[in-house]
Parts: C-alpha cells; structure tokens; sequence
C-alpha cells in the first residue's frame, strides 16, 4: 500500500503575528520540523509533500532536503491546499494521510492508527469528545443548548483512500469552504470513521496556544 503524507502549511498565521510554524520549541526544532519528523519517524510514509506559503523561504531548511519532502505552494482555501499536495502524490499513491502543520505535538501512534484504520474503511479521523456545555448564540444570544453527547471535536491528520477523496473534490470542491477534510469527503456522501484523539494535540493558531506547547513538551521531557 503506498501512502502519501500531505502537511499543509499554507495559512498566514493572521492570528498569531508573525510566522507560526518558524517558532521554536523547547527541543530546538521549529513547529514545522518538529511536525515533520513524526511523519519521518513513523515509518510508514513511501513519500511526504509540503504545501508551503510561497511568502515562507524554506531554503536554509537543510533537513527538508535530507528528508526527501517535496515542497508545492498551497491555495487560497483549505481544498484548494490539500489538492494542491494531493496532485503532487505519486501515481501510485493509494492512501492520503492531511494533517496541519500547525499541530506539532501529535504521535507517531496517532498517525500509524488513523492511517491503517483508513486502508479498511475508506476514511478516519481523530476525534475527542466536548465536555463542556456547548450553546448556540446569534447577535449575542443563546437560541440552543446543543446535545454535548453526540459533539466532538476533530483533529489532525486525517486519512482518506486517495480515489474516493478526488471523486469527492471534483464533484464538491466549489460549493463552499471546507474547515477539514472530512467535510468534503461526508459532502459526497462517504462514511467517514473515527478513532480517540489526543488531548496533547493541539492546534497553534495564538500565541497562548504556543506556550502550551512548550509546557507540553517541557513537561512531557521531565517525565
């Protein structure tokens, strides 16, 4: 089975500042690298593509070189993105594994699961379950108590047979923007399967969330 990574790295970091992904952790390594590694570490890709934000020079990143990742540039959605990556996979390409680039502290076990569960079921996603009461509120008021029991939230990566995601992108990719892959791929009518995330597995988007990060880690180290 040939199974293609695709890290999008796209965005602007608009909410951070400046550029996110160049940030460094406590190891040394920048988010992106950092990211990266878990995917060269798992063992499992036969390829990895990066979908860069042109405005991001990648050139002094020597071990993108000596990872053998390819670099394309993203779109202007996050579709747009994931196909751009998606074009680049090898014709062989059998498995699609997306993940943000933005999410630097996910497994090596994560990533093997939620690829491995896709080989049999067509699609899988990590998902953690909302704990918290969640409303829904318009122009500042609650009009919903929504049912917490059936809520999760979803992560990165997500892993997708890779002619049942291009099916799903040429028949639904212009009818709205997509917030994750899924949505295309539950769009075109596909069952998409889910497997526990992880609580470590943040997403950076503010600089709050970055501090986090390092807590994880720093913590993650002493233990």
């Amino acid at each position: 089975m040939f199974v293609s990574g695709i890290i999008l790295a796209s965005g602007n970091s608009t909410r951070f500042g400046e550029d996110k992904l160049m940030q460094t952790l406590p190891n040394g390594k920048t988010v992106l690298e950092e990211c990266i590694s878990k995917f060269v570490k798992s063992g499992i890709f036969n390829e990895l593509i990066l979908v860069n934000n042109p405005k991001r020079d990648l050139t002094s990143q020597l071990w993108l070189k000596k990872w053998n990742v390819k670099i394309v540039n993203g779109g202007s959605l996050r579709q747009e993105s994931a196909f751009c990556g998606i074009k680049a996979t090898n014709v062989n390409s059998e498995i699609l594994c997306i993940h943000d680039a933005a999410r630097p502290l996910v497994s090596i076990p994560l990533i093997k699961e939620c690829v491995l569960k896709a080989k049999h079921v067509g699609a899988c996603i990590p998902v953690l379950k909302v704990t918290d009461t969640v409303k829904e509120v318009i122009n500042e008021q609650v009009t919903k108590t929504l049912n917490r029991d059936v809520l999760f939230k979803v992560q990165t990566p997500q892993a997708f047979l890779k002619d049942k995601y291009l099916k799903a992108y040429k028949e639904f990719a212009n009818t709205g923007e997509f917030s994750d892959d899924a949505g295309l791929f539950e769009l075109a009518g596909f069952a998409v399967h889910t497997i526990k995330g992880e609580e470590y597995n943040i997403k950076i988007t503010t600089k709050e969330d970055m501090l986090f990060a390092n807590f994880i880690m720093q913590s993650q180290k002493r233990s």
